[in-house]
């Protein structure tokens, strides 16, 4: 699969494409192909250009999440699962024929992401962290956050994850809804640092990390500047 992106000067004229049904996750997007999932159970690839059909599948059911792109394989939570992600499937499709790789039982709710070495990074509302690997389906590790939360003092091991986790080169940050950031090495799950710098309310921003600095809009309307190094608070601002 090509992983050239469009230029500008590549010609580009007005296309539509009429797919199985109500397309209700947002598309992925890689180099020029297109691939998106219907409510249907159906999922495309589409050159980007024209529009054209690359290859069109079934799935086991309806899309539950918008396709993650990684090592060539095409990433969905699939079926009509609880709020805890049960009764859903994960499954993977070959990202060059739609053909489906491996299917894992393990479903999840929200969304995911993926890093840069293959790893899909899923939080589900438990609270555990799982990392699993785009070729296979295998996990690669779990974290239970709430677990690591419990000794923190009474209902600190009561959450929610709002937002989706953030890379950030061989580690991952979570974001938890009462004021905590965790950073966790990528490769094993194992807690790097920890920081809870108190707001007021849950949040719902996810971490952006710039220049060795990871940025959360607090629950209040703030914002706090982390290291990305120790978690040591550069800044702290209140509205």
């Amino acid at each position: 699969m090509s992983d050239h992106t469009l230029t500008e000067s590549a010609a580009f004229t007005p296309w539509s494409f009429r797919a199985d049904s109500k397309i209700e996750r947002t598309p992925a997007i890689v180099g020029e192909i297109i691939y998106l999932a219907t409510a249907g159970g159906g999922i495309h690839a589409l050159r980007a250009l024209t529009g054209e059909r690359i290859w069109t599948q079934r799935l086991p059911a309806a899309a539950a999440s918008a396709p993650i792109v990684s090592e060539g394989v095409v990433v969905l939570n699939v079926g009509q699962g609880d709020k805890y992600g049960g009764g859903a499937v994960m499954v993977g499709v070959d990202a060059a024929t739609g053909e489906q790789r491996w299917e894992s039982p393990l479903g999840f709710s929200g969304a995911a992401v993926a890093d840069q070495h293959g790893r899909v990074f899923i939080a589900t509302s438990k609270g555990v962290l799982r990392a699993v690997d785009a070729r296979t389906g295998v996990i690669a590790w779990r974290t239970d956050l709430s677990e690591l939360q419990r000794n923190r003092g009474p209902y600190s091991h009561i959450f929610t994850i709002n937002t989706p986790v953030s890379p950030m080169d061989d580690r991952v940050l979570v974001h938890l809804s009462t004021s905590v950031c965790y950073c966790l090495n990528a490769g094993d799950g194992s807690v790097v640092w920890r920081m809870h710098y108190r707001s007021s309310y849950n949040s719902y921003s996810a971490a952006a990390v710039l220049d060795g600095l990871v940025h959360l809009g607090t629950g209040d309307g703030g914002l706090v500047v982390l290291s990305a190094d120790s978690g040591k608070i550069h800044y702290a601002g209140r509205p």
